[in-house]
């Protein structure tokens, strides 16, 4: 019986010990806390993600500036189209479209609906004329 009791200390010894290498073990293997890196909050932002950022701003800020800018110069271009179309307007519609502004909105809203209108069949009319000129050679009116 002796025997049985040495052997279940010896046994008893050999599985502590087992148990602590494999604690010392592990102890080894965990890295301390500071210095592992910490995943950036989205609060918390790089150098690269500000200057990604601030890029993005940029071109933004640059394409609106030259949206604006584009937009400025059709502006332009309208405006003068419809001053060389006023100038070139027979006066009997630059006089009419001035007393129709005198009159209500809705009766000048007509009046320069016609207008526009009539000047329209008229360039019709002109453009279908130059039309039958250039392929029948025919110059009479």
């Amino acid at each position: 019986m002796r025997f049985y009791w040495v052997v279940l200390l010896v046994v008893t010894v050999v599985l502590i010990s087992l148990a602590e290498a494999k604690k010392q073990k592990s102890a080894a293997k965990t890295i301390p806390a500071s210095s592992v890196p910490q995943p950036s909050s989205p609060k918390q932002q790089t150098q690269y993600d500000q200057c990604k950022i601030q890029c993005k701003t940029q071109r933004e800020f640059i394409g609106k500036q030259e949206l604006v800018e584009q937009l400025r110069r059709e502006l332009e271009l309208a405006e003068n189209l419809l001053e060389t179309r006023k100038a070139n307007l027979p006066d009997e519609f630059q006089n009419s479209t001035e007393t129709s502004t005198t009159s209500s909105p809705e009766n000048a809203r007509k009046i320069s609906r016609y207008d526009h209108l009539k000047a329209a069949a008229s360039k019709i009319v002109e453009s279908g004329s130059e039309l039958k000129q250039a392929v029948t050679g025919d110059n009479s009116n």
